[in-house]
């Protein structure tokens, strides 16, 4: 094992919630009321019940706020309000890291339900 799959071990073992890849482009939509209609078209890199992380070549703030509406391959829609909370520069974007705020039970559990799915499609395809 060489230290850059230490590193993203150690990193997953931190996580609260599994991640799952997923590619799925959304709007964000600005909850600032100097903005309120500002929106940006991202693309979802992965998700899990906690949070989910996107690429885009907008320049987001840490600590801000949008809202989100995302749906998944298997058509359910999850609405939330998300939190910018980490950004890492790539060669031509940024990868970036956020939280949902508030996310119902029932919106935690359609993430969950699309992981499982998603998880037994791969392992058929390996098999």
């Amino acid at each position: 094992m060489n230290y850059k799959e230490i590193t993203h071990t150690v990193e997953n073992e931190r996580r609260k919630a599994k991640r799952i890849n997923i590619n799925v482009t959304i709007q964000l939509k600005s909850i600032d009321p100097e903005h309120p209609a500002s929106s940006v078209e991202i693309n979802v890199t992965d998700i899990s019940t906690t949070g989910m992380a996107f690429r885009s070549d907008y320049p987001f703030e840490l600590g801000t706020y949008y809202n989100a509406t995302i749906v998944l391959d298997n058509k359910e829609t999850i609405q939330t309000l998300i939190e910018v909370i980490r950004a890492n520069k790539n060669d031509d974007s940024v990868l970036y890291g956020c939280r949902f705020i508030g996310i119902t039970q029932e919106e935690q559990f359609k993430i969950s339900v699309y992981q499982i799915v998603a998880e037994n499609c791969i392992l058929l395809e390996t098999s």
